[in-house]
């Protein structure tokens, strides 16, 4: 198994270089992926996202903890973030 760390290809992660910066936001750095679907597969993924963002508004609305809230209306904006970017407008 090959994995990216620290913009090489390692074969063994766990001899890796441990990096410097762990915990560390990496500032200027953006990472774009781009991925294909087929349309089924898209729909799929569509599915899924649409019955997360309803059981994600459930949770935010019996959440009382104020510092959990914000995480889980940060997950919510994450969701509706993905609909849209598979062209999908959140219900």
């Amino acid at each position: 198994m090959r994995v990216l760390l620290g913009g090489e290809f390692v074969s063994e992660p766990s001899l890796a270089p441990f990096p410097r910066n762990l915990g560390k936001p990496r500032e200027g750095i953006m990472a774009e992926t781009s991925l294909t679907l087929a349309d089924e597969e898209r729909a799929y993924l569509v599915e899924l996202l649409e019955k997360t963002l309803k059981d994600t508004r459930v949770e935010e609305h019996r959440t009382r903890a104020p510092a959990y809230r914000e995480h889980v209306l940060q997950r919510e904006n994450v969701i509706i973030g993905l609909l849209k970017k598979l062209g999908q407008p959140a219900a």
